[in-house]
């Protein structure tokens, strides 16, 4: 399959695209560009929303307020674009969060991105945050199985998409972790994976960072079975897109790249649809 250019964009390093099914509109972020966009589905930007350090991921709050995950914590940011911290003021191991997704309980699951395994990843439930593992170094895609039964997790230098076990009511949410598909063997040298969805039929997209490149992998065989191809060789993660859900998006970074083209984002119509994202509930 192929994609097509949706947005012309110089962006740094393009991440975390989603649909907001509040408004109808599209965002996605540029971690060292420091600031988020919010655009149309047919790929006309409507706003550029600066901040004051770098985000890597963002989510949206049942009242469409935003979470934003940054160096120093993760804040809320009201309609209005005030900011405050969403839990406790604590240091945050990293150097800034890198990707996350909202569970289907209604918490925010996010992670780290640091050298040499100095990162870790984090749940920020009803305003308050738990460290849930470290060891982590560069933090990538998160979603969870039609089910809600499991999580699938990627650190990125590792090569590989991990799995856990998803318990909401348990004392820790997540368990038994596992390799769910090592890629190792299928990616070139120096690709990594980066952000990743899921789709209705339980198949997992993952964006293939040095690779050009959005792979499809099967969530029963756990293999390998299309993808689709990406005009620059920095793809970073992928959404899906649209009322109802049938077009992917493909951010796309320009770090230490030449091609004009680098930094923009791409569509493509994949024969199916995604999931509906979750949307977290801030509580009391």
């Amino acid at each position: 399959m192929k994609s097509s250019k949706l947005i012309s964009a110089n962006l740094i390093v393009g991440e975390n695209p989603l649909y907001n099914p509040l408004d109808g509109k599209v965002y996605y972020v540029d971690i060292r560009g420091k600031c988020f966009y919010k655009a149309t589905l047919n790929g006309n930007v409507i706003e550029k929303i600066d901040l004051p350090e770098q985000i890597g991921c963002m989510a949206v709050c049942e009242n469409g307020d935003f979470l934003l995950g940054m160096e120093t914590g993760i804040y809320l940011m009201d309609k209005n674009g005030g900011m405050k911290l969403a839990h406790q003021p604590e240091r945050i191991l990293g150097r800034r969060f890198n990707d996350g997704k909202v569970g289907t309980d209604g918490a925010y699951y996010l992670g780290t991105t640091d050298n040499d395994g100095k990162g870790a990843f984090y749940q920020l439930k009803k305003g308050r945050l738990t460290k849930l593992f470290g060891k982590v170094s560069c933090s990538n895609g998160i979603d969870w199985s039609k089910d809600g039964k499991q999580m699938y997790y990627i650190d990125s230098p590792l090569r590989k998409i991990e799995v856990f076990d998803f318990d909401a009511d348990a004392k820790s949410p997540l368990s038994n972790r596992q390799t769910f598909c090592d890629l190792d063997s299928v990616l070139p040298i120096g690709a990594l994976p980066d952000g990743m969805c899921v789709d209705k039929d339980g198949n997992l997209w993952v964006a293939i960072w040095l690779g050009g490149k959005v792979l499809k992998i099967d969530g029963k065989t756990r293999q390998v079975v299309d993808s689709v191809e990406v005009e620059v060789n920095k793809p970073s993660s992928c959404a899906f897109i649209g009322e109802s859900l049938d077009q992917l998006l493909i951010t796309s970074a320009n770090f230490n790249e030449q091609d004009q083209n680098a930094g923009s984002l791409y569509v493509a119509n994949v024969n199916t649809s995604g999931l509906k994202i979750n949307l977290y509930e801030k509580g009391n």
